[in-house]
């Protein structure tokens, strides 16, 4: 949720239209949509004891939502230490995941994509990869920063760990659009629609790709 919010600020939405689309217009969709469900999302007398009191205001950096002092869950009140010790408490392998995830982010800014993912292979363990979502957005930060290369290099390790993920090789296949090479963007909007043949968005642009790539029909 914390890196969601990121990007819905890094998108364009001010810090109040990001919360808002994390809490209470969810909560209204999921009231108006499904049957006898209560509305959430907002803080008022008679609403489910769920709520979150952080330590800055997340409406002058969005970034304060990580630093919460406690969490009302279903009533119960749960102290900033509780909650790192619960954090603190998950099984080794989990948070080895997190180290690694650290690692590559911090590499990544540093030396590259290319140098990220060199290190990662080079210090990772049979079988242990990245979460999809976590390489997918690093690699759209790219794309924002203007370092196409990084991006392709990105989500083309991102389809290798995930080689069944139709939204891996839509993402790379929208890499590779913005860089120009055409061909290789149709290869894999294909791919994702062979995955994922109600990807919609990927079929839309697949017919945009085909115009701009001469020979192709």
């Amino acid at each position: 949720m914390d890196d969601d919010l990121d990007q819905l600020v890094q998108a364009g939405l001010t810090p109040f239209q990001a919360l808002s689309a994390a809490t209470r217009t969810p909560g209204e969709f999921v009231h108006r949509y499904v049957p006898a469900a209560d509305e959430f999302g907002t803080i008022a007398p008679g609403k489910s004891a769920d709520l979150l009191l952080l330590e800055s205001n997340p409406l002058v950096s969005i970034r304060n939502i990580r630093q919460p002092l406690g969490v009302m869950v279903r009533g119960r009140w749960l102290e900033g230490r509780e909650l790192q010790a619960m954090a603190e408490a998950p099984v080794p392998a989990y948070n080895r995941v997190l180290r690694l995830e650290k690692a590559f982010q911090r590499t990544l800014g540093e030396n590259g994509a290319k140098e990220a993912i060199r290190e990662l292979k080079s210090d990772s363990q049979s079988g242990e990869r990245l979460p999809e979502s976590f390489v997918n957005a690093l690699g759209y930060q790219m794309i924002n920063a203007k370092k196409l290369e990084d991006a392709v290099a990105l989500f083309t390790f991102n389809t290798e760990q995930h080689p069944d993920s139709w939204n891996a090789y839509d993402s790379l296949g929208e890499a590779f659009l913005d860089s120009g090479r055409y061909d290789l963007a149709i290869l894999n909007y294909q791919r994702s629609l062979a995955l994922n043949p109600k990807n919609s968005g990927a079929f839309e642009t697949l017919k945009k790709a085909s115009a701009l790539t001469p020979g192709q029909n």
